[in-house]
């Protein structure tokens, strides 16, 4: 905010909005469960609501009565103290940064537990933008609407942290598109390596 201290604001986004991923610190299906969960972060994490804009009052706010604010709608706390314990609240909800840039493109390959066989999932900024299988020499994809999805990312973050998918690691595998209305410069490519 204008004297320094970390503080968020809640919006309710479309899905095309969701796509630049840099300042969101969570996302949740409503705004009523972001509330919730914010206030259980604020209590158990020392962090002042009026400061993060969920009170409104003149004064201090209501957790600097019970001993749940250290003071910071007073001024009472550096910013400093407050910004540190406010990233380490939300480091767990925020949406980690595409470790790649913006428009590369990596092909995960897995293994379909229900049939067995190897599919291929194009993936760009958290965002799942194809699928398909291999034939012979070349990966052939079919386009997906690129969207964010927070359970799409969390599936895909935490199976290449968990290495439980093979992420091409060179830029001589190719690929094509199917679809001719694809968000991409082209409708072939290689993969971007790791």
């Amino acid at each position: 905010n204008a004297d320094g201290y970390a503080s968020l604001t809640l919006e309710t986004l479309d899905e095309e909005s969701i796509n630049n991923t840099d300042n969101i610190i969570g996302l949740y299906r409503s705004i009523s469960q972001a509330q919730d969960h914010i206030r259980s972060l604020c209590k158990s994490n020392h962090l002042c609501l009026k400061i993060l804009g969920l009170e409104k009052t003149g004064r201090s706010c209501f957790g600097y009565h019970i001993g749940h604010c250290p003071g910071t709608c007073l001024y009472e706390e550096s910013t400093e103290s407050h910004n540190e314990r406010f990233h380490l609240a939300f480091s767990s909800q925020k949406v980690a940064p595409w470790p790649w840039p913006k428009e590369t493109d990596v092909i995960l390959e897995a293994q379909n537990p229900i049939n067995g066989f190897q599919e291929y999932f194009l993936i760009r900024n958290w965002c799942l933008v194809g699928h398909g299988k291999r034939t012979e020499d070349i990966i052939n994809l079919t386009a997906i609407p690129m969207h964010f999805d927070y359970d799409q990312y969390k599936i895909i973050s935490q199976a290449i942290n968990q290495g439980k998918v093979l992420l091409w690691s060179t830029d001589d595998i190719p690929y094509q598109i199917n679809v001719a209305n694809y968000d991409s410069s082209s409708t072939s490519g290689k993969a971007a390596g790791s």
